[in-house]
């Protein structure tokens, strides 16, 4: 069971929408969490939400917190408040494609900051009660008052999750910056 998750979502999507850190509008954040947070209320928050709501300039961060399951076939399955452990490549979300970072952000045009790669973990820490990547990134979203250019903002949360989680001695975490081309822009383009 993740302790924090539904913390973990709030405090950032407080932090995106506050206008002295993350300058993104009100109607411009949703969050999806206990009972909304089904296989189909997550595909719908895509398909009638995002989908339709953000424009192709627009700067869209997805945050999924949520216990990940290999299939038989090896492909990664997000787990819903209602996918079936048994049945979880019908039941849950397909990821594996998805979570190929590198490959999602040069076919989409999308760029990607992820807590960890697929299947790495991403490391709550009970004193802050949200995982390192979200505590990190509030923290840089904050003090940078939506001014941190993306690969700042990445390298700046990268250091203090890998540090951090080399001086607790448990599992390596490193989170992930996939630019959406070597030649993109966005990495200069501050993230509110």
């Amino acid at each position: 069971r993740l302790k924090f998750a539904v913390k973990m979502s709030g405090d950032l999507a407080l932090a995106v929408k506050d206008q002295d850190s993350g300058q993104f509008g009100l109607d411009h954040v949703l969050t999806v969490n206990g009972a909304d947070a089904s296989k189909v209320g997550i595909e719908r928050s895509f398909n009638e939400w995002l989908f339709r709501k953000a424009l192709p300039a627009d700067m869209v961060v997805i945050y999924i917190n949520s216990r990940l399951l290999k299939s038989a076939s090896g492909a990664a399955i997000v787990c819903a408040n209602d996918t079936k452990v048994e049945d979880a490549d019908k039941s849950g979300i397909n990821l594996t494609e998805l979570m190929n970072l590198k490959s999602l952000a040069t076919s989409t045009g999308v760029t990607i900051l992820s807590g960890a790669d697929i299947f790495k973990p991403n490391n709550e820490n009970p004193q802050y009660m949200q995982s390192r990547f979200v505590h990190y990134l509030v923290e840089a979203l904050k003090s940078g008052g939506a001014t941190f250019p993306v690969a700042m903002l990445a390298e700046y949360v990268w250091q203090k999750v890998k540090q951090e989680s080399t001086e607790a001695g448990g599992p390596e975490q490193t989170p992930v910056l996939a630019l959406a081309s070597e030649q993109s822009l966005t990495s200069g383009i501050p993230l509110g």
